[in-house]
């Protein structure tokens, strides 16, 4: 037999039976369908497949490319008729982009007015990232100009650079533009890296490398040259940013004088006399070859050393010092004299597009 619990239809307060409250549960249901009526009515946004596809191939592009880059703590607009996305045509009628952060890693552009020390310009349009984007870009720009005397009120520079990702100080300069009112001249230098090549390297509009490189210098593959002698550091040699354990190769023949003193400075550390007197001298270095000592006699294109980063040293790189013999500090430069690289003329298309891109950049940063 089995048992079955009788519910009243009815509400049972104090011992008596009450019908349901039929008015309130009425009004509930027609609240409840008013409110799927609203819902169902409303207007909804468009799915993926909605969207219109020129502004959805713009944006899904926006991260990675060049063009794309943000202006200093925004999104700038692009300048009229340039291209948004590389190889993309233009989105027109798309509202305006709202200003976003920047992360880091990212490209940004920068359009400084000269008004005094270029430092001073490059502070005062970037903030506190300003020095360091300065001394960086200062690198190029002190192939062609003399940074102390050159620079005249109105000059204007454009720079697109990048801070590294992972907030280590090093800055990378992808393009930097001078326009120049005491040599009615514009100088500028793109980053670009063509097949075959083991580092980017700076070439001019017309693609001839702007930094020289030392004839029969001490190291024939680095990343840049990132001191010289007369830059405003009054640094006593030059220095080469290059990944440690590069070949080191003596630019002349010479007698080995000392190896590693002075570590806590210098790392490991050679010194050698040239016949005419001159001290040459290469600091910050992995290793010193086997073998290599004083006493010993070395030639040219002889491997002598590896690059480092040892010593007082806060990134690998090779430091390269001349001395007269009467102590005098030599410039590398005039010593060996300079040559430029050109790009090969298979990447000629690919950089002038990306010339192109970057101008378009600085157009948007300076409007």
């Amino acid at each position: 037999m089995t048992l079955r619990s009788h519910q009243p239809t009815g509400l049972r307060v104090g011992g008596r039976n009450r019908k349901p409250p039929v008015l309130p549960v009425l009004l509930g249901l027609s609240l409840v369908a008013n409110a799927w009526f609203l819902w169902a009515w409303a207007p909804k946004a468009p799915n993926a497949a909605e969207v219109d596809p020129a502004l959805a191939a713009a944006t899904q592009g926006v991260a990675a490319s060049l063009d794309a880059a943000p202006a200093v703590a925004a999104v700038a607009p692009a300048a009229a008729g340039a291209p948004t996305v590389e190889g993309a045509p233009p989105v027109e009628g798309t509202a305006p982009v709202e200003p976003v952060a920047v992360a880091p890693g990212d490209p940004k552009a920068g359009h400084i007015i000269i008004d005094g020390a270029v430092s001073r310009g490059f502070v005062a349009a970037l903030g506190d990232e300003g020095e360091r984007v300065a001394l960086t870009a200062s690198r190029l720009l002190n192939w062609n100009l003399d940074l102390t005397k050159d620079p005249r009120k109105g000059d204007v520079t454009d720079v697109l650079y990048r801070l590294s990702a992972d907030g280590d100080p090093e800055v990378t300069i992808d393009a930097v533009r001078y326009q120049s009112k005491k040599f009615d001249k514009v100088y500028e230098a793109y980053r670009f890296q063509p097949d075959g090549w083991a580092f980017p390297a700076w070439f001019d509009a017309s693609g001839v490398e702007v930094p020289g490189r030392l004839k029969g210098g001490p190291i024939a593959d680095y990343e840049e040259i990132t001191s010289l002698i007369g830059d405003g550091r009054g640094h006593a040699g030059m220095d080469f940013k290059a990944p440690v354990g590069s070949p080191v190769t003596a630019p002349f023949a010479g007698t080995v004088t000392r190896v590693n003193w002075n570590w806590k400075y210098n790392g490991n550390c050679l010194e050698m006399k040239r016949s005419d007197g001159s001290i040459v001298r290469f600091l910050h270095l992995s290793e010193v070859q086997d073998g290599i000592k004083a006493g010993t006699r070395v030639t040219v294109g002889q491997r002598i050393a590896a690059s480092g980063n040892t010593g007082r040293s806060s990134a690998p790189h090779l430091h390269y010092e001349i001395k007269s013999s009467s102590d005098r500090t030599l410039d590398p430069l005039k010593v060996h004299g300079v040559s430029r690289r050109s790009l090969p003329e298979g990447s000629q298309g690919a950089f002038q597009a990306r010339v192109a891109a970057v101008r378009a950049k600085w157009t948007a940063a300076a409007e």
